[in-house]
C-alpha cells in the first residue's frame, strides 16, 4: 500500500488585470507526477498527490488560497509554486510559519532572492537580474551607453530594474529617464520620447507590454532605430491578444516592438536523448506534453520544463529525506506545520541537489536561485530565435554560427542620434577673388592718399580740404579690410583667433565707416550751411570744425564699442541652416557669423545712430544737389557718394542680417556693395582731381585768375577762389585797388 504525499501546486490558471497566466504548464506539471508515481526510483512506497489552487495572479487572492490549502486539505509535505511573482512573494512570506519548502518554476522577481524574508524559497528558473548581465553585455557589444527603463509599478520589477541601474552605474552606462507606470503609460512614453532614447529596457507583464508597446506605436517610437529589451518569458504570441483597453492592432503592437531583444535561462535541454532520473528521456517528455497541449485548452507555455524540473526537485529530496528520517526513527508522511526540522533537512537536500533534468543541468545557488545558462534571444519572423548564450565567466556573448542577429537597415541600430556638424564655408574661388579685389581697392587708396599729400598745396587739392581727405581715405581703407575679414571661418584659424577677427571686422567697419562717410557727411553739412543761410548768418567754417564733428563720431563709435567688447563681447558662433536626418544620422549645415548675446539691442543702437547719420547726410545732398562748382569743391559728388552709401547700406545690412542661409550669396552681395559704394566713392572724390591735375591751365586775360562757375537753384554766380575763402577757411579779403577795379569795369565793358 503507498503512502500519499501531498502537494500544493499554486498556478495562476486565470488573471483579472495583470500578470502571467500559467494554465499551459499544467500538462507538463501532471507528466512530470505521473512519471515519477511510475518509477521505482524515486519515493518507493509513496505516491505524489497534486492538490491546485489558482491564484489568479493576486496577492491578496494567493494569500486567500494558501490558507484555504492548509484549512481544507490533507496536510502538505511542500509547495509548487507560484508562478507569478507578484502571488509567489505573499506564499513565500506566509510558507516558513507552516515550516513548508517551497520550488517555484517560473516567478523571477530579483526580491523572492532574499533568504531573510524568504528563507525556504528555492526556484528551478533564475532570477529576473540574471539576465542583466547578458544585457549590459549586448549593450557593450553594439556600442550602447544609452539607455531609458519603464516598468510596470508592482514591486517586484523594481528590484531587477534596480539591480539593472547599479550595473548601469558600474559600467558608466547612461540612464536616460526611469519610469514606472500603473494604469497608463502615456505620459512615461512621452517622457522616453523627450529624452530622444533609442534602446529602451521594458519589464512588465506582457498584457502590460501591449499597453506599452501601443502607446509607443501612437507616440512614434518605433522603426529600425528603436530597440527593446523585454522579457523572455512573455508567451508566443503575447502581441496577437485583442484587448479593449489597448486602442492598437496586433500588428501595430508588433510593429512597436520590432526586433527586441531578449534574455532568458535555458528552457529545455537539445539534448533529446537525455535521461532523466524518472527514467524517460527529454525528447519523450517533450512528445507527450506537446500531445496533451494539442488536446486541451491550454496554450503551449515554455515553462513547462522548468515545472517539470521543478516537481522532479521537489520529489529527490522527499526521495532523499525518507531514508535519513527512517534513521531518525520518523517518516517524511509524519510531517506537520510545526516540524521546522523536516523543514530545514528539505532545505539543506535541495541546496545539494544536482541533476539532468528538462532544462540541462539542475542545481541551486546560495540563494536558492537556479544555477545555469542565460541565453540571447531576438524577434525574428513573428517568433523568437536563439542566438548564443552568455558566458558569465568571460563576461561575454558567445553566438552559434547558424543565427545571426537581424537588423532591417542593415547595421544595429544606435542609442542616440548622430549629429554631423558641416560647416559650409565661402568658395574659396570667390574668398581669392574678393580678397584680389580688395587689395588692389587698398592700393588705389593708398595711391590716392599719396597723391593728396603730394599736391595737397594746388589749388584744386587745396580747396578740398586734403586733411579732410587723408580721413576719408584711411576710412575707405580700413573699410576695404573688413571684406576679406567677413570671408574667414574656422576652416581657416583657429576658434579663439576667429572670435578675434570678429572683434576687429566690428571695429574696422564702424571706424572705418565713421571715418569716410563721418568726413563726407561734415563736408555735406559745411557746403550746406555756405549757400543756405543768408549773408548775414554766413561765418567761417574751418577744417578743425570738421575734424570736431568727425572726433565727435568716432567717440560715439568707441564708447558704444568699447562698452560693447567689455559687457557683451562679440564672438564667432553657428547659424545652422540645413537640416538632414536619414533616420540614423541627423546632418546640421551651418555658417559661422560673428554675434553676441544681445547683438540685437548693440546692433541696433549702431544702426539707429548711423541710419540717422546716412538719413541726415542724404538731406543735406538734397538741399546742395544744385550746387555746381567743380574746381574748388566736390558738393556734387560727395552728394553721390552719401547717396550711394545710403543705398548700399539699405541694401546690404538687410542682406547681412537676413539672408545666411546661403554664405557665397550673401559674402558676394556684402562684398558687391562694400566695393562698390568704396571705389566710387574714392573715384568720385579723387579722379577728377587727377583729371584736373592734366587740364590745369595758367591764368591768362580771359582767365585772370582761374575763375570757376557756381551754379546754385538755376542762378548763375561769377566768382572766384576770394568769395569762398572767409566762408571755407576763415580768412579776410583784401579790398582790391581802386585803378584796377576800374581797369577791369572798362575792360568788362569792352
Amino acid at each position: 500500500m503507498t503512502i500519499k504525499l501531498h502537494i500544493g501546486a499554486f498556478l495562476s490558471m486565470s488573471f483579472e488585470d495583470s500578470g502571467w497566466l500559467a494554465a499551459g504548464s499544467l500538462p507538463g506539471i501532471h507528466i512530470a507526477f505521473e512519471d515519477i508515481n511510475n518509477s521505482t526510483d524515486i519515493l518507493k512506497g509513496y505516491e505524489l498527490k497534486l492538490v491546485l489552487k489558482d491564484t489568479r495572479c493576486n496577492k491578496g487572492y494567493a494569500f486567500y488560497q494558501f490558507v484555504k490549502l492548509i484549512q481544507d486539505n490533507p496536510q502538505m509535505v511542500m509547495i509548487l509554486g507560484g508562478d507569478c511573482s507578484l502571488s509567489t512573494k505573499s506564499i513565500a512570506e506566509a510558507s516558513p510559519h507552516w515550516n513548508l519548502v517551497e520550488v517555484s518554476y517560473v516567478a523571477s522577481s530579483s526580491l523572492l532572492s532574499d533568504k531573510n524574508t524568504f528563507p525556504l524559497f528555492l526556484r528551478t528558473n533564475q532570477p529576473e537580474h540574471a539576465g542583466n548581465f547578458p544585457r549590459i553585455s549586448l549593450m557593450k557589444m553594439f556600442g550602447w551607453s544609452r539607455i531609458a527603463t519603464i516598468q510596470s509599478s508592482e514591486l517586484v520589477f523594481a528590484s531587477t530594474v534596480n539591480h539593472f541601474h547599479e550595473l548601469l552605474s558600474l559600467n558608466n552606462f547612461t540612464r536616460l529617464t526611469t519610469e514606472a507606470f500603473v494604469d497608463d503609460a502615456k505620459q512615461q512614453i512621452s517622457k522616453i520620447k523627450e529624452e530622444d532614447a533609442r534602446i529602451i529596457y521594458g519589464m512588465f507583464y506582457e498584457n502590460q507590454a501591449r499597453l506599452v508597446l501601443c502607446e509607443a506605436y501612437r507616440q512614434g517610437i518605433y522603426g529600425s532605430e528603436y530597440l527593446w529589451f523585454l522579457p523572455g518569458w512573455f508567451s508566443i504570441d503575447w502581441w496577437t491578444k485583442v484587448e479593449e483597453s489597448v486602442p492598437c492592432t496586433p500588428a501595430q503592437i508588433k510593429k512597436a516592438a520590432g526586433n527586441y531583444l531578449s534574455t532568458i535561462e535555458g528552457l529545455i535541454s537539445k539534448n533529446s536523448r537525455q535521461i532523466l532520473p524518472t527514467g524517460k528521456t527529454i525528447g519523450d517528455v517533450r512528445d507527450r506534453y506537446e500531445k496533451a497541449i494539442n488536446q486541451s485548452a491550454y496554450e503551449y507555455d515554455m515553462y513547462y520544463a522548468s515545472g517539470y524540473d521543478a516537481v522532479l526537485a521537489m520529489a529527490l529530496a522527499l526521495n532523499k529525506s525518507v531514508g535519513i528520517l527512517q534513521a531518525q526513527g520518523k517518516g517524511i508522511e509524519n510531517f506537520t506545520y510545526n516540524d521546522n526540522e523536516t523543514a530545514g533537512l528539505l532545505k539543506s537536500i535541495l541546496y545539494s541537489l544536482s541533476f539532468n533534468g528538462m532544462t540541462g543541468l539542475v542545481s541551486f545557488d546560495g540563494h536558492g536561485d537556479r544555477v545555469g545558462a542565460q541565453y540571447i534571444l531576438q524577434f525574428q519572423d513573428d517568433k523568437m530565435v536563439t542566438l548564443g548564450y552568455y558566458d558569465a565567466h568571460q563576461d561575454k556573448i558567445v553566438l552559434y554560427s547558424n543565427e545571426s542577429f537581424y537588423w532591417p537597415d542593415g547595421h544595429p541600430p544606435k542609442d542616440r542620434v548622430v549629429i554631423q556638424y558641416k560647416l559650409v564655408v565661402v568658395n574659396f574661388g570667390l574668398f581669392v577673388f574678393v580678397v584680389v579685389l580688395s587689395c588692389i581697392g587698398a592700393l588705389v587708396t593708398v595711391m590716392f592718399l599719396i597723391f593728396n599729400v603730394h599736391y595737397r598745396n594746388e589749388r584744386f587739392v587745396k580747396m578740398s580740404s586734403p586733411r579732410l581727405n587723408v580721413l576719408i581715405l584711411l576710412g575707405c581703407c580700413l573699410v576695404y579690410l573688413v571684406v576679406p575679414l567677413h570671408g574667414i571661418d574656422s576652416s581657416m584659424v583657429f576658434q579663439y583667433y576667429l572670435d578675434i577677427v570678429c572683434q576687429i571686422e566690428v571695429w574696422l567697419m564702424c571706424i572705418g565707416f565713421t571715418m569716410s562717410y563721418g568726413t563726407l557727411f561734415a563736408r555735406t553739412w559745411r557746403i550746406h550751411v555756405i549757400f543756405t543761410l543768408t549773408t548775414t548768418e554766413r561765418k567761417a567754417i574751418k577744417d578743425r570744425h570738421l575734424f570736431a564733428i568727425v572726433s565727435i563720431l568716432l567717440v560715439i563709435d568707441i564708447i558704444v564699442l568699447s562698452t560693447w567688447q567689455h559687457l557683451d563681447p562679440i564672438h564667432s558662433v553657428p547659424w545652422y541652416i540645413a537640416k538632414a536626418y536619414d533616420g540614423l544620422t541627423h546632418s546640421r549645415s551651418y555658417v559661422e557669423v560673428c554675434s553676441s548675446n544681445d547683438i540685437s539691442i548693440w546692433g541696433g543702437i549702431l544702426i539707429c545712430y548711423k541710419g540717422v547719420l546716412l538719413l541726415f547726410g542724404a538731406f543735406l545732398a538734397w538741399e546742395t544737389r544744385n550746387v555746381s562748382y567743380s574746381e574748388l569743391n566736390d558738393s556734387r559728388n560727395i552728394a553721390i557718394s552719401v547717396y550711394t552709401i545710403l543705398v548700399s547700406s539699405l541694401v546690404g545690412i538687410p542682406v547681412l542680417i537676413f539672408v545666411k542661409e546661403y554664405p557665397d550669396f550673401t559674402f558676394c552681395i556684402a562684398s558687391f556693395f562694400v566695393l562698390i559704394s568704396t571705389s566710387l566713392i574714392i573715384a568720385l572724390m579723387f579722379l577728377p582731381k587727377v583729371i584736373a591735375l592734366k587740364k590745369v591751365s595758367p591764368p591768362g586775360p580771359d582767365n585772370p585768375k582761374g575763375c570757376s562757375v557756381v551754379t546754385y537753384r538755376s542762378s548763375q554766380i561769377f566768382l572766384n577762389p576770394s568769395y569762398l575763402q572767409p566762408r571755407l577757411y576763415g580768412t579776410s579779403i583784401k579790398p582790391e585797388k581802386k585803378e584796377e577795379s576800374t581797369e577791369r569795369q572798362k575792360s568788362e565793358s569792352t
